[in-house]
């Protein structure tokens, strides 16, 4: 559902949704020691950082019903 919220202030909700998610954060963390060059978190761990905060819920541990919403996708030129 949108609300009408222009789409910079959109991004900026959903940057500071995911700066508040030290689940999430933690895993950018591990993420970005890696040696890609290009790589990114699905969409799946944002959007369930982004429901729990809407909803209220506590930031803390990783919610159980995100465990197989986390994925990692990247593009190393070496493996393609």
């Amino acid at each position: 559902m949108h609300d009408g919220t222009p789409g910079a202030a959109q991004a900026e909700q959903v940057r500071r949704f995911v700066s508040h998610t030290p689940w999430l954060m933690q895993a950018l963390a591990a993420a970005r020691q890696q040696v890609w060059a290009s790589w990114c978190i699905g969409a799946g761990a944002v959007r369930c950082a982004v429901w729990e905060a809407l909803h209220g819920r506590a930031a803390g541990a990783l919610p159980p019903a995100c465990l197989g919403d986390m994925d990692v996708v990247y593009f190393d030129a070496r493996e393609a």
